[in-house]
């Protein structure tokens, strides 16, 4: 494998036309994600039955999952020739959901860099799980025990995923930067909170109020955990001194899941998630298209390309999450 191979991945990609932008998916997708958002809030004005509420919680945590997906678009150029256009929408879909945008994207550009690298890539750097032996050998105390049966953990702790993100999110916030960035992540992570607090709080009594963020965000850290956990969690990790090029790299680490219109949606195209890493500023309509030649190009040059369902990448992830916490037992 060497660079003239994605050189001439490039070419066939670029040729079939997979790499041009493409606004109307995405402007369309906002404005109807808007016009969801609108819906959901309107419900706190129209009733305090329980149940609806709790429905609404339910329907909110998806609602704040589209938008998350536009703002990973955004966030890699993939809508607008401009990169000022992209960081504004992005800005916005960011806003709705809680999160710095500006930390979103350095946090997952990191990870586009040093997909699965120890200490590099922020995505399988975390305090309570591991991903490789190494990593379970340096955790101490409480964190140890849970990763010594992290196979039984694994999915209750996607429940945190929310809170693991607001409080990264505040944290990048919070520090001190010489430039406007930091006063826009400041104004804007603490209009959301105003808002969305102020909704709850004065619409509904405060045990509702409760109740329904502690269903939303677990609701919504299940859903975004189960769109990114199957791309990349259970594949190869890359030790130090690995030398391997940036297309093999790219290939190796990821996990692609079986292409489906319901798929496809509930993924928001990531499920091509082979061919995104290779290519992070294709438009994600153009993914489907992407993956048939990448994957024919990957059997030519005998290069593993694994893709199977979402069922079986659990069982992948659990699998290997067992395994990797057998050096604690």
């Amino acid at each position: 494998m060497t660079s003239s191979d994605f050189t001439e991945l490039r070419q066939l990609v670029t040729e079939a036309g997979l790499l041009e932008k493409s606004i109307r998916p995405t402007i369309v997708g906002f404005i109807t994600n808007v016009a969801l958002l609108l819906l959901s809030i309107s419900v706190f004005f129209l009733t305090q039955h329980l149940g609806i509420i709790l429905l609404n919680a339910a329907f909110l945590a998806l609602i704040y999952g589209r938008f998350g997906l536009l703002a990973h678009d955004l966030g890699h150029m993939q809508v607008f020739k401009s990169k000022k256009a992209n960081n504004a929408l992005g800005y916005i879909c960011a806003t709705i959901v809680g999160l710095s945008h500006s930390w979103w994207k350095a946090k997952h550009n990191a990870h586009h860099a040093h997909t699965n690298h120890h200490e590099e890539d922020p995505d399988i750097d975390l305090p309570i799980l591991a991903y490789s032996e190494k990593q379970a050998l340096e955790k101490k105390g409480a964190a140890r025990f849970i990763v010594k049966h992290q196979a039984w953990f694994f999915l209750p702790i996607q429940l945190l995923a929310a809170v693991s993100l607001r409080y990264s999110s505040w944290k990048y916030v919070l520090k001190p930067r010489k430039n406007t960035e930091f006063v826009l992540d400041l104004f804007l992570s603490s209009l959301h909170a105003t808002i969305f607090l102020s909704l709850l709080f004065l619409t509904q009594e405060w045990w509702v109020a409760l109740l329904f963020i502690l269903v939303h965000q677990h609701l919504w850290s299940l859903y975004i955990t189960s769109i990114f956990a199957p791309n990349h969690k259970g594949m190869p990790i890359m030790e130090e001194g690995t030398a391997v090029d940036f297309m093999r790299e790219q290939i190796l680490t990821a996990r692609n899941i079986k292409p489906g219109i319901l798929t496809d949606y509930y993924y928001g195209h990531l499920n091509y998630q082979i061919e995104h890493h290779l290519f992070p500023t294709m438009s994600r309509k153009n993914m489907r298209k992407a993956r048939k030649i990448v994957k024919q190009f990957c059997k030519e040059k005998n290069i593993d390309y694994h893709e199977t369902s979402v069922i079986q990448s659990y069982v992948e992830i659990i699998q290997h999450m067992h395994e990797i916490s057998l050096c604690l037992r």
